[in-house]
């Protein structure tokens, strides 16, 4: 089998494409990156097995060539809601097996929406297999799976300042707290304004308990379809540290300098998303002091807590799983991986447009994350009725 990884000089890329070299019935895995010249010094450290090759996911011709030759494409170029629907449209075309990243809500809901053209072309895609999203809902999944009727899944999340290294993840979360977003309250999509619903949640250690607020992310939109019987599935998240807390960045997104418009300046036009993304860049390398590597130094990285709510008899059970992720690039390439993975290797093949937990084994899919350090820990809280006689 082969496989190419499109943005696979990039964090989240190469460890997909390290994860996926380990198997020996991948034959080849190619780095496919507008920045060749990063690509192939990339592909000499990691093996024999790996290659590289130029791609420009915005030109359609030479996405096709690429992705047409392998029997599956894992898209880790961001931001999704841009880029996400041209490379599955391409892998379709080219009858080539899908998987990425996606953590776009409303690119993830379009995504899902070319199931009966996967069909068709007699291919399989994955949408939104990362960390959060991806992890996320396979934990949800295996929690649910615990119970006689689960009800309620709520996502939350923190991550490390440290992540936002580059435009692509700042566009992201900009998208993400802008507007009116959706979750599933109460049997049904609403939109809610981003940045409101704040709760505190108790992270695992050294974090603790931190705020959280609704953001745009695909986990309401996918994991209702496919657990039966969820009342309510919501997202929140926030960054660390506290000083730079997302609210602090409110006033400048209520000010509509975080919306992906363009602002014309005299004869100059520049988008006002792109403006915001680079000035806060700039800003947060003098303001916010570099964390090194989060391992050494003790600080939070990358937090994510899933709660699932339901019943199990007569009784009232609540499952929390905590997880504290060292390196938040490993866990978002390596669960693509395992998407991939399952595609071409699994035991039960499905053909269409599916989200992680509509396709993947929660069990093996967690197994495969612990065997990598990407481990959870689970309480679980017990209601029964007061019986009598």
């Amino acid at each position: 089998m082969k496989i190419v990884v499109l943005g696979g000089a990039g964090f989240v890329g190469r460890e997909a494409v390290k994860d996926l070299v380990k198997n020996n019935s991948v034959k080849e895995v190619c780095i496919a990156d507008f920045n060749l010249d990063v690509g192939k010094t990339l592909a000499k450290e990691i093996g024999p097995k790996v290659s590289a090759c130029f791609v420009d996911i915005t030109d359609p011709s030479v996405l096709l060539s690429v992705v047409k030759k392998y029997d599956l494409a894992v898209n880790t170029v961001g931001p999704f809601y841009r880029n996400g629907a041209r490379v599955l449209e391409a892998c379709i075309a080219g009858k080539t097996n899908y998987v990425d990243t996606c953590d776009d809500y409303d690119a993830c809901d379009l995504l899902l929406g070319y199931d009966e053209k996967c069909k068709q072309a007699g291919i399989t895609a994955i949408v939104s297999s990362g960390a959060s999203p991806g992890i996320t809902n396979m934990v949800g999944l295996y929690g649910a799976t615990q119970m006689e009727q689960p009800e309620e899944i709520h996502t939350s999340w923190v991550e490390n300042i440290g992540d936002a290294a580059g435009i692509v993840v700042w566009w992201h979360s900009m998208h993400m707290a802008v507007g009116e977003i959706p979750q599933f309250i109460d049997g049904q999509w609403e939109k809610v304004p981003a940045l409101t619903g704040k709760v505190e949640r108790i992270f695992a250690e050294p974090l603790g308990k931190y705020p959280v607020y609704y953001l745009g992310h695909p986990e309401p939109v996918s994991l209702p379809r496919y657990i039966k019987g969820l009342k309510t599935v919501t997202n929140r998240g926030n960054i660390w540290p506290a000083d730079v807390d997302l609210m602090e960045f409110k006033p400048l997104i209520d000010f509509g300098l975080a919306v992906d418009e363009i602002l014309k300046v005299g004869k100059i036009e520049v988008n006002r998303r792109d403006f915001m993304g680079y000035h806060l860049m700039d800003l947060l390398k003098v303001t916010v002091p570099p964390t090194g590597d989060p391992s050494d130094s003790g600080d939070p990285h990358f937090l994510i807590r899933v709660d699932i709510s339901g019943k199990i008899g007569k009784s009232d059970v609540h499952y929390a799983y905590n997880s504290h992720m060292w390196d938040t690039s490993m866990a978002t390439g390596t669960s693509a991986a395992y998407c991939a993975q399952d595609i071409l290797f699994g035991k039960a093949p499905k053909k269409g447009a599916f989200a992680p937990e509509g396709y993947c084994d929660p069990v093996a899919f967690l197994k495969y994350m612990a065997e990598r350090d990407v481990c959870f820990t689970q309480a679980k809280t017990i209601t029964e009725p007061l019986v009598f006689g």
